[in-house]
């Protein structure tokens, strides 16, 4: 019934036009057993310019069929790399036979689950007036969405421990956004992200203003970065999660930042866990010792 209803509702009402216009934008997407990718050429304004993103399953995810997957990373790439297209014609090329079938004739029967995707990104496309068609391309064709399907991006995605972050939410107070994270791992409904992401509220963190509460796990490399940009933007208030690396020449800064006690954070195997990977152990676990504390950009 919910199909039918579906199909009354939104699929006839997205038949495709006879007249084909110009795809505004191509998108090449693909997806390997643990990331998917894709790349999109914009061609919009008779100028062309190519931009691209990529992410990882989350465990659960990676337990799905190829097919469900390369057809979700179809979905994943539209809305990532599409957001601010309205009203045109997109194409998406995709190396799996499966997954141009259920776009192009807006849903299925053989599959379920990829009917339910195909539904849930026509829906999406309606909704911006944009018209998505697919066509299969070759493997060898695909060769750059493919690479990026391949990309393993593990430092970034190492999350905290869902229960600590709630612990540490009722000390300190809950933030209002989370600054480094992504569609898999991010423990606030706000959250920024690194590369293009379907719900991500902006792309790259320190292009942005850290005018609120904000919460941070930073990759370690950017530790520097990150108390140069609260200090930028004068920050007020930042729920923080860093390694207690007191030799570290970042670390007397961060010391005349702390605005609250520290919490060190008691070492275990499932303190910090990969979303795709949940039985992965942190490489450092055994000398990775975390604190959290409030800092402040204010003088």
């Amino acid at each position: 019934m919910s199909d039918l209803k579906w199909w009354l509702n939104d699929g006839l009402k997205s038949k495709k036009s006879l007249v084909r216009e110009k795809p505004r934008a191509t998108i090449k997407s693909d997806s390997s057993g643990y990331v998917w990718g894709a790349v999109m050429n914009n061609t919009d304004s008779g100028t062309s310019n190519s931009v691209s993103t990529h992410g990882m399953w989350r465990d659960d995810e990676r337990k799905e069929h190829i097919n469900v997957l390369e057809l979700k990373a179809a979905m994943l790439a539209v809305q990532s790399l599409c957001r601010e297209l309205t009203d045109c014609h997109v194409r998406i090329e995709i190396d799996n036979t499966t997954a141009v079938a259920y776009i192009n004739s807006m849903g299925g029967t053989h599959s379920l689950k990829c009917n339910d995707i195909s539904r849930q990104l026509i829906t999406w496309c309606k909704a911006r007036g944009i018209w998505l068609s697919a066509c299969h391309i070759a493997g060898k064709d695909n060769a750059k969405a493919d690479s990026y399907s391949r990309k393993q991006s593990i430092h970034t995605e190492w999350t905290l421990n869902k229960a600590m972050f709630k612990n540490l939410c009722q000390t300190f107070g809950t933030p209002v956004i989370d600054l480094f994270a992504s569609r898999t791992n991010h423990q606030l409904s706000r959250y920024m992200s690194l590369y293009p992401d379907p719900n991500a509220e902006a792309i790259n963190a320190f292009l942005h203003s850290w005018d609120e509460y904000v919460y941070i796990f930073p990759p370690f490399n950017l530790i520097p970065r990150v108390l140069k940009k609260l200090v930028e933007d004068q920050t007020e208030r930042a729920l923080i999660i860093v390694p207690m690396w007191t030799t570290q020449s970042w670390y007397p800064k961060l010391e005349t930042m702390w605005k609250s006690q520290t919490i060190h954070l008691k070492l275990s195997k499932t303190l910090v866990f990969l979303p795709s990977d949940t039985k992965a152990i942190h490489p450092l676990y055994r000398k990775l010792r975390l604190t959290a504390c409030i800092l402040s950009g204010k003088k």
